[in-house]
């Protein structure tokens, strides 16, 4: 389980900063020995067609030093496709959100190898509008491993978020 907090905001009219914190929670192994924790800052340029994104990401093991701490960047572009006046059941689908990153590690989560290019993602994302201010949204991930720095399978993957803004 990931457990999120962020505050999201505009610098200036194109860039969009986001700042918060992440607490990995592996619920089937006691969380004394796997749960990580991360704080990040993220700058996208958010007026685009295909918006350029950097994020910086310092992660840290909670409960043991199994793990590495470090520094992980990530480079990558979204796209977000708006739906028109779509809705199905009592549910309405914002649109389509389209992802691709390519991962730098720096020591985070693996503490005896070297840092390097890691792995690049690639996400397609529904966000649900399930309230004005309560949403879910599915997504389907590939993750290609360049190196063995975090994970070094290949693999597709499922995320279901579910976000409430205050």
């Amino acid at each position: 389980n990931l457990y999120r907090a962020d505050w999201e905001g505009s610098i200036c009219d194109q860039l969009t900063v986001s700042l918060g914190a992440q607490y990995y929670d592996f619920y089937r192994i006691s969380s004394s020995r796997l749960d990580y924790m991360e704080a990040f800052g993220v700058f996208t340029l958010s007026k685009m067609p295909l918006s350029p994104h950097v994020g910086f990401f310092y992660g840290w093991p909670y409960g043991s030093a199994r793990q590495g701490e470090g520094w992980m960047v990530d480079y990558g572009v979204t796209h977000f496709h708006p739906f028109q006046d779509l809705s199905f059941c009592c549910f309405k689908p914002v649109g389509v959100l389209l992802k691709a990153d390519l991962w730098y590690n720096g020591g985070a989560w693996a503490p005896f190898r070297a840092p390097g290019w890691s792995h690049a993602t690639f996400t397609g994302a529904i966000p649900i509008a399930l309230s004005e201010k309560l949403s879910l949204t599915p997504m389907l991930n590939y993750q290609y491993s360049i190196e063995d720095r975090v994970d070094r399978d290949n693999e597709w993957y499922t995320t279901v978020a579910l976000q409430y803004k205050w």
